[in-house]
């Protein structure tokens, strides 16, 4: 899992307290964070999603930027499909060429490329994106209290 405030980012293991493997900081602060192994992808306000490598924790490298527009950004996973909430709009992302190296039925890791992703929706949100997650084939998102927009729930069924 991964964690952390501002810049600083922990990977742990989910404990109780959670046990930090490795620790390390970004160029900006991060508002939110998926895990692809070996790839992790950071929400950055203003910038995107920052793109790293973990193959090795302790050396992870910094692949550079997937440029997202919007603020208040939010991130997580459903079903193979990268989802990004922001001020505006949510993005799904198709996580292309999934690595299954022990043949199917067994866990697949992310793409070959982790910027090989097609965007396969984009639905315009109106008010600021407080949490999301994936859940039953649909992507459920928290707005802040007193966003304009907050009508009745909607979902996206098969994402």
């Amino acid at each position: 899992m991964a964690y952390g405030r501002g810049a600083t980012v922990n990977l742990a293991l989910p404990e109780d307290p959670p046990k930090v493997l490795y620790s390390f900081t970004l160029d900006a602060p991060v508002s939110g964070a998926v895990l692809v192994w070996p790839y992790a992808y950071f929400a950055q306000e203003g910038l995107g999603l920052r793109v790293v490598d973990l193959t090795v924790p302790s050396q992870w490298a910094d692949l550079g930027l997937i440029p997202v527009q919007g603020d208040h950004l939010r991130v997580g996973l459903a079903e193979g499909r990268l989802v990004v909430a922001a001020q505006g709009a949510l993005t799904i992302f198709d996580l292309n060429h999934p690595l299954c190296p022990d043949g199917p039925g067994e866990m697949c890791m992310g793409p070959a490329d982790p910027f090989d992703m097609a965007q396969a929706a984009s639905i315009p949100l109106s008010g600021i994106p407080s949490a999301l997650a994936g859940m039953d084939g649909h992507v459920v998102v928290a707005m802040e209290p007193g966003s304009p927009g907050r009508g009745g729930p909607r979902s996206r069924p098969g994402c």
